[in-house]
């Protein structure tokens, strides 16, 4: 595991940890600002939701005993984006596969950014939970 993923993994309240600025932590997942968002705003909107259970490292790990924690991040950091961001709800919610970095992660977007990996590897997560729920498969990838 990279370094800078035991880092943020092991941040235990909001605030700025070297490079990295966490928004909110608890005992499922860690949400930082992305290292891509230069300005604070939601132009620029890119936040990363990591998962705190090490043994998930990618969509293939995720079975649906993980659906209601997805929910819960997703629904969390939507929150937390309209509190921030004045209402800000024009998202895109994606999981990369490949990923970049194996520990699983979430991002939270503005679908105005341009897209900056192939179609292919973005797996959305409304469409995730939707494959999760509705088959005893323990990935679908």
């Amino acid at each position: 595991m990279k370094e800078f993923i035991k880092n943020i993994l092991s941040f235990d309240k909001p605030g700025i940890y070297g490079k990295e600025e966490c928004l909110f932590v608890n005992a499922n997942f860690v949400l930082v600002k992305d290292h891509k968002m230069i300005d604070d705003n939601e132009q620029n909107l890119h936040l990363t939701a990591w998962c705190r259970n090490i043994n998930v490292k990618s969509l293939k790990d995720l079975n649906s005993n993980y659906i209601i924690h997805l929910k819960e991040i997703k629904s969390k950091v939507i929150d937390i984006i309209k509190t921030r961001y004045s209402g800000f709800n024009n998202l895109d919610i994606f999981i990369h596969y490949p990923p970049q970095f194996w520990q699983l992660h979430i991002h939270f977007r503005n679908k105005s950014l341009a897209k900056t990996s192939p179609k292919n590897e973005i797996f959305y997560l409304k469409d995730v939970i939707k494959q999760l729920e509705n088959t005893n498969f323990k990935c679908f990838l």
